[in-house]
């Protein structure tokens, strides 16, 4: 019975099909891929070469630091070698009755004072230094080393403050890497309008039917977005666009404030320089002058000497200070403006 059960079943044929298909959609899709890839390469060199300038400038305000500290010890090392020969003069004056007890406690505290500011000046030296060893990235073998030169006075040439903001846009990495994001987002666009046809293939299809007849042909499948058009990524990508346009604006606005604030400390550094150095330096050397004279013919108190030395070497180191400070606004001009400045003919 059961023989004849399978026996009466008759055999079901079906179609056979196989398909090769290549996704044809990729293809345009390739260019826009690269040029965004492209892009994020050329932004992630131009991230590594901003190092550059930063640890330039960085190297240049710790140089100028350890120079200048240097020049003011030195300074100080000096008024404190004459403070010493005063005092000593006071005391032997004090013992002859020309000089009392009061005019040796002045001396002496000045004196004083003098080694406290000296013993700063050492240690402001000694970290300065460290600092600039650890920019350099000095080993423990390479520390034992001496900053020489003298300060060059140059005549400087200020750029004008739109020609240096022109000149940072042009030149400054930040700034390109800012206007390549923008691009970049706008090839992230373009590839994401270009993904409307997720799904499109060329390929080879193969049928059988059931009576052995065989179809081999091309085949094409396409799938259109009816409802799905990649609205959400496009949007993203438009959002994309506006938000590197509005950091690159932020950053403009930034290049200017920084370029304008070097601008502005130059000139004060500069017109202070000039005051000290024409005016009040030359006083206070013409006040010590003075007071030598009539010191020497016993007119005067030593004192007086040590007062108008105190003062000039308070006005050195205000000059000294004042170089080290516009030093510091042209490194920082010459980072913010993305180069040297330029030098006209």
């Amino acid at each position: 019975m059961f023989n004849e059960i399978i026996a009466s079943k008759p055999l079901k044929l079906e179609t056979l099909c196989a398909d090769l298909f290549f996704p044809f959609s990729d293809l345009w899709q390739i260019p826009f891929r690269k040029k965004a890839a492209a892009a994020q390469m050329e932004a992630t060199i131009m991230r590594v070469g901003q190092m550059v300038p930063e640890t330039v400038a960085k190297a240049k305000r710790a140089y100028d630091r350890v120079y200048y500290l240097r020049e003011a010890r030195r300074e100080t090392e000096e008024i404190l070698r004459r403070f010493k020969e005063i005092r000593d003069e006071v005391i032997m004056r004090r013992d002859f009755g020309f000089m009392n007890d009061l005019d040796i406690y002045r001396a002496r505290a000045m004196v004083v004072e003098t080694e406290v500011e000296l013993a700063r000046f050492e240690a402001e030296e000694a970290i300065a230094k460290s600092h600039l060893n650890r920019v350099l990235a000095l080993g423990p073998e390479q520390i034992d080393y001496e900053i020489r030169g003298e300060e060059i006075e140059e005549s400087l040439q200020i750029p004008l403050l739109e020609d240096a903001i022109v000149y940072a846009m042009e030149h400054r990495l930040d700034v390109q890497m800012a206007q390549f994001k923008v691009r970049q987002a706008e090839r992230e666009l373009n590839l994401e309008k270009a993904r409307i046809l997720k799904h499109v293939s060329l390929g080879i299809s193969y049928e059988r039917d059931p009576d052995d007849s065989e179809v081999l042909g091309p085949g094409f499948d396409i799938q259109l977005p009816i409802f799905d058009q990649n609205q959400a990524q496009i949007a993203k990508a438009q959002y994309g666009i506006r938000k590197a346009r509005k950091k690159l604006q932020a950053l403009e606005g930034q290049v200017r404030e920084e370029v304008t604030s070097d601008l502005e400390r130059i000139q004060v550094n500069q017109a202070h320089l000039n005051r000290l150095r024409e005016k009040i330096i030359p006083l206070r050397e013409k006040a010590v002058q003075y007071t030598e004279t009539w010191v020497t013919a016993m007119q005067l108190n030593k004192l007086y000497l040590m007062e108008t030395q105190k003062e000039l070497l308070q006005s050195r180191r205000e000059h000294i200070h004042a170089l080290m400070e516009r030093k510091h606004a042209l490194a920082d001009l010459e980072l913010h403006m993305g180069g040297k400045m330029p030098r006209s003919n």
